[in-house]
């Protein structure tokens, strides 16, 4: 996530400080994975998402991940699939990785992705380290 329009939230980093140093035992695991349609300005332009975010701008749903894979050692890839009956004619640009707490850990905002009634959206969502 080298980019602008990804960011580790804060409240994933301190988990990450305190679980390094013994100061806890376990980090939630990732869970889900959030979209929103709220990640562009009217004028089409991608808002950078903020450390600082608990949430999307505008969260319009949430699904459980599929078993991680590791195309790299250092890489977690989550995916999930929008059924074809959920969010039609929702323009998708928000994206975060979110634990079983329910905090989210990173956020990506993109360009939109509109997706029709009569397809499944397919989203991955690499964490790496």
């Amino acid at each position: 996530m080298a980019n602008q329009n990804s960011v580790v939230t804060k409240a994933r980093r301190k988990s990450l400080a305190q679980i390094t140093s013994g100061a806890i035992t376990a980090l939630p695991k990732i869970a889900a994975i959030a979209l929103g349609d709220g990640g562009v300005q009217e004028d089409g332009t991608v808002l950078p998402p903020g450390e600082d975010q608990t949430e999307l701008h505008h969260e319009v749903g949430r699904y459980t991940v599929a078993e991680p894979t590791f195309p790299v050692e250092t890489t977690a890839r989550y995916q999930i699939t929008v059924p074809e009956t959920e969010l039609a004619g929702v323009s998708i640009s928000e994206i975060a990785l979110v634990d079983e707490a329910g905090t989210l850990c990173a956020i990506r905002s993109t360009s939109p992705k509109t997706k029709d009634g009569d397809e499944e959206f397919t989203f991955i969502f690499d964490d790496e380290f």
